[in-house]
């Protein structure tokens, strides 16, 4: 089964990272890879899928399984795109699922937040406040709707709907390739759309490309921000968690919660944002009852 030549392959990885935001990061790596490799073309699918094997493999030793399930996931993703740009009859797209299934998707363990990994919200004003206007702007984003910052750098204009009571359905593109719908209050959109002014992006960089901002510019800035105003390295999935957290003490809706986090389970939510230990004062409740049950 013929594939597409190394350059042509590049070109096309690229254009699925700026169709499918949550994934570009992981395929400018994959490009790199690709281009770091001896020879300029990949003759064969077979080839093709030896070289994706490789770079997961490479990766595993150096990335937390997080990460890992990311760059597996976008690559996948990335193969049945082009698949399905190039004329494959049944037979050869059977070849496709069948060879997608030897790349495996490390599974990572979920792991509770911790209480330190939380931000106040007299800490997330501070952190506002610390950055420039645009970067204020993300932030207050990021820490009001809980969303992944991939998902937030993928919005666009159409994806903002106007709801009846006066706040705005944000629909963002999720893990999976799933879709779900955000709140955002009128409010912070309508500085978001005044201070930016993308056509393409709802948060798009300055001048006439219409790109979105880069993840990794992002996340830079605001763990700058964080070590200068909080004095601790914070990220912006820090937001996010501390969202959740917010979230879960005020309503308790662990199912709702899981949902609007796009979360694969409630089990997900449960393991990493309920934070319960025992006080004292429980302690002393269970004492007391087994003192005062009848002596046998």
């Amino acid at each position: 089964m013929n594939y597409v030549k190394a350059d042509v392959g590049a070109r096309e990885l690229l254009r699925i990272g700026e169709k499918f935001p949550i994934y570009r990061s992981a395929l400018n790596g994959f490009v790199a890879y690709l281009e770091g490799r001896e020879g300029d073309t990949y003759g064969s699918f077979e080839n093709f899928m030896e070289a994706a094997r490789g770079y997961l493999a490479e990766r595993k030793r150096q990335m937390s399984p997080s990460s890992l399930a990311v760059d597996a996931a976008a690559i996948k993703k990335a193969i049945r795109e082009l698949a399905e740009n190039s004329d494959l009859k049944s037979s050869a797209w059977l070849q496709v699922e069948k060879e997608l299934k030897t790349i495996k998707r490390t599974r990572p363990a979920t792991v509770a937040i911790g209480r330190e990994k939380v931000l106040t919200a007299e800490e997330v004003r501070a952190v506002i406040e610390g950055s420039t206007e645009r970067m204020g702007l993300m932030v207050e984003f990021l820490d009001t709707t809980g969303t992944r910052i991939n998902e937030a750098l993928g919005i666009r204009p159409r994806d903002i709907i106007p709801t009846s009571n006066g706040h705005y359905a944000v629909r963002v593109l999720g893990k999976r390739s799933k879709h779900r719908d955000l709140k955002a209050s009128h409010d912070l959109l309508e500085r978001i759309r005044k201070c930016f002014a993308g056509n393409r992006y709802l948060f798009e960089t300055r001048g006439t490309s219409g790109k979105p901002y880069a993840y990794e510019y992002v996340t830079r800035q605001i763990r700058k921000v964080g070590e200068r105003v909080l004095g601790k390295r914070i990220s912006a999935h820090t937001l996010r968690h501390s969202f959740a957290t917010r979230a879960l003490q005020k309503t308790r809706k662990i199912k709702a919660l899981s949902a609007y986090l796009g979360h694969s389970s409630t089990s997900v939510t449960l393991d990493m944002y309920v934070h319960e230990e025992f006080s004292q004062e429980d302690l002393n409740s269970v004492w007391e009852e087994l003192r005062e049950a009848p002596q046998g």
